[in-house]
């Protein structure tokens, strides 16, 4: 009778111990049927083919589409993905603070319509924040952002390098943070 008043309280702890792990580790799979092929599609501004998957890496899950250009352009590239992960993963809060700060100090001396504060700052979710990358041939942009409830960092990504007068695809990684957030949020039970 002892032996089962011992091991009772430790299955119950035990039971406790794992039941706390799933709340605080919140599972990115309901973004499955938010980050879509046709979510992807929508975010774009023109039709380039594309091919859609998904990967993970540790504490990561990444959908990407990578666009075809076919055999006549080798060199040339372009991918849009979104990544979850559990929040302060992709987005540093003590780097995100900072750069605010920065960013709001520099735009207080502006005049309005010089100010970056909003557009690198966009109201998406808890926060967000957008990052360039220019280059000769290409380049790229990001939004990430902190769904409202906390749970996950989202960062939505594309990225370019094509041959002179090839067409790539019009991402909008705006459009499709604000997707990601809208259809999150309307989940219920999340």
């Amino acid at each position: 009778m002892t032996r089962l008043l011992v091991r009772g309280p430790a299955i119950l702890l035990v039971c406790l111990g794992l039941l706390t792990l799933s709340c605080v580790r919140p599972s990115s799979l309901v973004f499955d049927s938010i980050v879509t092929e046709n979510l992807i599609r929508h975010g774009c501004e023109n039709e380039v083919p594309f091919e859609f998957g998904t990967s993970e890496s540790p504490g990561e899950r990444c959908y990407s589409a990578g666009f075809v250009f076919g055999p006549d352009y080798p060199n040339s590239h372009a991918y849009v993905s979104v990544t979850v992960a559990r929040a302060g993963k992709l987005l540093d809060l003590r780097e995100y603070h900072r750069f605010k700060r920065k960013v709001r100090m520099e735009d207080k001396d502006q005049p309005h319509d010089m100010q970056w504060g909003s557009s690198l700052f966009p109201d998406i979710g808890r926060r967000a924040m957008v990052g360039l990358v220019l280059s000769p041939n290409g380049g790229g942009d990001a939004v990430v952002f902190t769904t409202s409830d906390g749970r996950f960092d989202i960062k939505v990504e594309q990225g370019n390098h094509l041959a002179k007068g090839l067409e790539g695809p019009n991402v909008l990684c705006g459009k499709i943070a604000r997707e990601v957030c809208r259809l999150y949020g309307s989940k219920p039970g999340r």
